[in-house]
């Protein structure tokens, strides 16, 4: 079983019929980075708030400041907190 919540196939299992957990994260960074780029060009998207093309004129930085002012506790709040307390420079590298 493949799901997003795993919390929704807890009636599936039983004591003789035992599922297992795996999970796989992408390294916070680089999925933040990849957000950032992304909401900029997503004129497809359904969701309201994902594509935002005024991300062209900020920098990351200046992102990911923002972000770590709203209600966001996903990696692009943690990677704000890295920015602001290491005074990181993020590079195109």
């Amino acid at each position: 079983v493949f799901v997003t919540y795993p919390a929704l196939t807890t009636h599936i299992f039983q004591q003789q019929f035992k599922g297992r957990f795996f999970t796989m994260f992408r390294h916070p960074i680089e999925r933040t980075v990849s957000e950032f780029y992304y909401r900029q060009v997503a004129n497809w998207e359904p969701v309201a708030g994902v594509f935002n093309p005024n991300l062209a004129q900020q920098t990351i930085e200046e992102w990911l400041r923002d972000a770590s002012n709203e209600n966001e506790w996903n990696g692009d709040f943690m990677t704000a907190k890295l920015v602001g307390k290491a005074a990181v420079e993020l590079t195109p590298d």
